[in-house]
C-alpha cells in the first residue's frame, strides 16, 4: 500500500512537471509568434496608410461631385457611407473617418427630409475636413 501511494505521488509529480514545462515552451512560442506579428503589423501600416488615403480621396472626389450635381438621393448617400464603413483606418485618421461618416449622416437626413439646414451643416463638416486633411483634395 506504500508502494503504491509513492508511486502515485511519482507520476503525480511528473505529470505536473511535464504540464509546467509544455506550458511554458507554448508561452515562449507565443511570445516569439507576438514579436514576429508586431513587425509585420508595422510593414502593413505603412501600406494601410496608403490605401486609405487612396480610398479616401476617391470617396472624397464622390461626396464633392454628389454635392455639386444637387442630387442628394438617399440611395447615393447610402452607398458613399457604405464604402467608408467598409474601409480599414489607420489609427491617425480616426478623427477624419468619423467626421466623414458624421458628414454623410447629415447629407443623408438632408437626402430624407428634403430640408433644413443639415445639407449645410454636413457640407461645412467636409469642407472643414477637407481643410485640415488637405491630401483628400488630391
Amino acid at each position: 500500500m506504500e508502494k503504491n501511494i509513492k508511486l502515485i505521488i511519482v507520476v503525480t509529480a511528473l505529470i505536473i512537471i511535464s504540464a509546467t514545462v509544455f506550458l511554458y515552451l507554448n508561452t515562449q512560442e507565443l511570445t516569439l509568434n507576438d514579436q514576429a506579428g508586431q513587425f509585420s503589423r508595422k510593414v502593413d501600416i505603412a501600406e494601410l496608410e496608403r490605401n486609405y488615403k487612396k480610398d479616401m480621396a476617391a470617396i472624397y472626389k464622390d461626396i464633392s461631385l454628389l454635392i455639386d450635381s444637387g442630387k442628394m438621393e438617399e440611395e447615393n448617400v447610402d452607398q458613399l457611407r457604405d464604402r467608408l464603413l467598409a474601409m480599414r483606418v489607420p489609427k491617425e485618421y480616426k478623427d477624419l473617418h468619423i467626421g466623414m461618416v458624421l458628414a454623410l449622416d447629415k447629407i443623408d437626413k438632408y437626402a430624407e427630409q428634403g430640408s433644413g439646414d443639415s445639407k449645410a451643416e454636413g457640407e461645412k463638416m467636409i469642407e472643414e475636413l477637407n481643410q485640415k486633411y488637405n491630401w483628400i483634395n488630391n
